[in-house]
């Protein structure tokens, strides 16, 4: 929610401007830095700290703010989150982190990569044959925009997501609930 509040994930994080970076970690750790620009007329800075914190309260432990400050009329909010259900819990967002079993079982879709070139191997193509093989492998599944960061290697990616160098990837605007972006990883 507080991050909705902060205009959510829209574009590419460059270093003071608007934008969002969400690094995905071990144990399922997610941490969002978030940069947007704040107006005052909007929201009272001391306000929006206060509709964050209370929201954080609300979700409990497994929510932590990091840092909340209003530079140059940018607002920068860095939260961690232990786990994919605490970000959704504190954003209302249906983001998923964890294995492809999992996300099946809760009933993510995972057609959008099937016929999708392995990132890795180019002789690999994803099928629902080959998607069974995967089901240990950790799988991010977001509806929001922006830039990600992850230590393992990917293996597939869906089309509105533009893999890069070392452990980063661009989730283009082009995603929704309906249409998320799905990197799934060693």
């Amino acid at each position: 929610m507080a991050l909705l509040l902060l205009g959510g994930c829209q574009k590419r994080q460059v270093e003071n401007s608007a934008g969002s970076r969400m690094e995905f970690q071990k144990k399922g750790v997610i941490k969002v830095t978030s940069i947007e620009s704040f107006e005052r007329e909007y929201y009272d800075e001391k306000e929006l700290e206060q509709i964050i914190e209370e929201t954080a309260e609300e979700v409990g432990k497994g929510v932590k703010i990091n840092k909340f400050g209003v530079k140059n009329g940018l607002a920068t909010l860095i939260v961690t989150y232990q786990s994919d259900d605490d970000y959704r819990a504190f954003n209302d967002v249906r983001l998923f982190y964890g294995t492809v079993e999992e996300a099946l079982a809760e009933g993510y879709d995972f057609s959008p990569l099937y016929g999708s070139v392995s990132i890795r191997d180019s002789s690999h193509l994803m099928t629902d044959a080959y998607l069974e093989g995967l089901k240990d492998k950790t799988v991010i599944i977001t509806p929001e925009s922006g830039e990600i960061h992850f230590s393992q290697s990917p293996l597939f990616a869906s089309a509105n997501i533009q893999v890069m160098e070392d452990g980063q990837a661009f989730v283009s605007g082009k995603t929704s609930e309906d249409d998320p972006g799905i990197l799934i990883m060693e």
